[in-house]
């Protein structure tokens, strides 16, 4: 117990630290969110469960949210805890972020060619990445992070670094029922997505392969 308050103090004051340096740089986008997701069932019946959820607005400030499962394969439970804080992001993120998220590019610009057939055991969770500028939106669901370019690879590992705190004990876990029913849409047009799979058994990776004539 003490190593978890420990831990808490730690993050707490991580987030403090991060959130009061100077902020000068205006966004230029309204509002950055990005998710990763598991979905269950099939036609009227799939629903999405959101497992986290960033979202950074025009005033530079970010939204940190993790919802933590009993399961991950199978039905998906909506049982487990989460974690929660809000705080705003420093300058040189903001410059990084402007980079990317102005309207200016397509985010499918960034997506690389790739066969779903060539995904084996795909354990996920899948990514969902949407922002807004004043003028323009775009949208794009992320099978693999190593699809993307490395460009915009780095600026999701910057946005997955950003440090949390704030958690809430069993009972209780983020939904975004909205948003949920955004990202379905969005993931049954994308039509190139693999299923969500335990990974495979130590044994089954040992396997020999089949021989090969030469």
């Amino acid at each position: 117990m003490n190593l978890i308050k420990l831990s808490l103090i730690a993050a707490f004051f991580s987030v403090v630290s991060f959130s009061t340096q100077a902020q000068s740089v205006k966004p230029k986008f309204k509002k950055i969110v990005l998710v990763t997701y598991r979905t269950s069932g099939t036609g009227n019946k799939e629903s999405v469960r959101i497992e986290s959820y960033i979202e950074i607005n025009e005033n530079g400030t970010v939204h940190n949210v993790y919802n933590v499962f009993e399961n991950n394969y199978g039905p998906l439970s909506l049982k487990g805890y989460m974690g929660d804080t809000i705080y705003k992001v420093p300058d040189s993120l903001r410059v990084v972020l402007n980079n990317f998220f102005n309207g200016k590019k397509k985010l499918k610009q960034y997506s690389l060619n790739y066969k779903t057939d060539t995904i084996k055991h795909f354990a996920g969770p899948f990514e969902f990445l949407d922002y807004s500028t004043g003028t323009a939106e775009d949208k794009l669901v992320i099978v693999i992070q190593q699809y993307l370019s490395p460009e915009l690879n780095d600026v999701l590992d910057k946005l997955f670094r950003l440090p949390f705190t704030g958690i809430h004990i069993q009972g209780k876990v983020y939904r975004n029922k909205a948003l949920e029913a955004k990202i379905l849409l969005n993931h049954k047009a994308c039509k190139c997505t693999p299923v969500i799979e335990e990974p495979p058994m130590v044994m089954e990776l040992d396997a020999p392969t089949s021989s090969v004539k030469h």
